[in-house]
């Protein structure tokens, strides 16, 4: 703006040399500049919103999988929670049987065996 003041002052001075074709095309240069400016930050202004919705897309798709996985994984450690399960109770209930089929079987000679310590002390 200060070259088209100052050509202007000189187009006065010197009476009026025609400066305004000059004048006119410097115009246009700076109006081609700021539209070609108005252009570049336009388009800056796009790839970044773009950028930030491929990254937001991304952030959803990486939360999606992990919340599939975590999910996966979770259903994994219940069905294995409950197969260690049945196995303790399966174990315990052999075990109580095994318990139950000694006495029966040997009752007699544990209760002399109790009934001899007693006697003995």
């Amino acid at each position: 703006m200060d070259v088209l003041k100052i050509l202007f002052i000189e187009k006065r001075k010197n009476g009026g040399i025609a400066v305004d074709p000059i004048i006119d095309k410097i115009t246009q240069i700076e109006t081609a500049t700021a539209r070609i400016l108005d252009d570049a930050a336009a388009q800056t202004k796009a790839q970044d919103q773009a950028y930030e919705d491929k990254v937001a897309d991304y952030d959803r798709e990486a939360d999606k999988i992990t919340a599939e996985k975590l999910d996966r994984l979770k259903e994994e450690l219940s069905v294995n929670r409950q197969k260690e399960l049945q196995n303790l109770k399966t174990s315990a209930e052999q075990n109580l049987a095994n318990l139950n089929h000694y006495y029966e079987t040997n009752h007699e000679k544990l209760a002399a065996q109790i009934f001899e310590s007693i006697i003995r002390k």
